[in-house]
C-alpha cells in the first residue's frame, strides 16, 4: 500500500513541478510559448490522472484479493475449530470409561479452552490492512497447528 502511495505523491509531486517551471518559462515570454505551456501542463494533468487511476484500481484488485484471502481462511479456521471441538468432545466420552481421570480431564479442559480462545480471536479479528493480517495469519495458524498437535497428542496418550 505504502508504494501505491508513494507512487501517486511521485505523479502528483512531478505535475508540480512541471507545471510551476512551465509556468514560470512562460512568465514574460510571448502568448505562443505560454499557449505551448499551458498545453503540456494540461498534459501533464491528464498523465497525472491516469497514473492515479491506474493506482486506484491497483489498490481495489488488491484489496479485492485480501478480502477473499481473509474469508477463505476465516472458513478453514472455522472447520478446523469445528473439528477439534468434536475431538475434545470425543475425548471427554473416552475420558468417562478411564479410572484415572484428573490430570486428563485438566489437560482437555486446557485444550478446550485454547480452542474457545482461537475461536473468539478469529470473531474478533477486525481488518486491518495487508501486512497485520499477514502477521495474524502466521500466528493464528501456528497456535492453531500447535493445538491440533495437543490434541493428536492426548487421544494417542488416551488410546493406550
Amino acid at each position: 500500500m505504502k508504494k501505491t502511495s508513494n507512487k501517486t505523491l511521485s505523479a502528483f509531486g512531478l505535475f508540480a513541478i512541471s507545471a510551476t517551471l512551465t509556468l514560470l518559462s512562460a512568465c514574460g515570454n510571448s502568448s505562443e510559448k505560454q499557449a505551448e505551456a499551458t498545453k503540456e501542463a494540461s498534459e501533464n494533468v491528464a498523465d497525472a490522472k491516469q497514473d492515479v487511476d491506474e493506482v486506484n484500481k491497483e489498490l481495489a484488485e488488491a484489496n479485492s484479493a485480501y478480502l477473499k484471502e481473509f474469508e477463505a481462511f476465516k472458513i478453514e479456521s472455522d472447520s478446523q475449530l469445528l473439528s477439534n471441538e468434536t475431538e475434545i468432545a470425543s475425548l471427554r466420552l473416552a475420558l468417562k470409561n478411564k479410572k484415572t481421570k484428573t490430570a486428563t480431564e485438566e489437560k482437555i479442559l486446557a485444550l478446550e479452552q485454547k480452542n474457545q480462545t482461537l475461536k473468539s480471536r478469529m470473531s474478533e479479528y477486525k481488518e486491518e490492512g495487508k501486512e497485520k493480517w499477514e502477521s495474524f495469519k502466521m500466528e493464528y495458524k501456528h497456535d492453531m497447528d500447535n493445538l491440533r498437535s495437543a490434541l493428536k497428542d492426548l487421544g494417542n496418550n488416551n488410546v493406550k
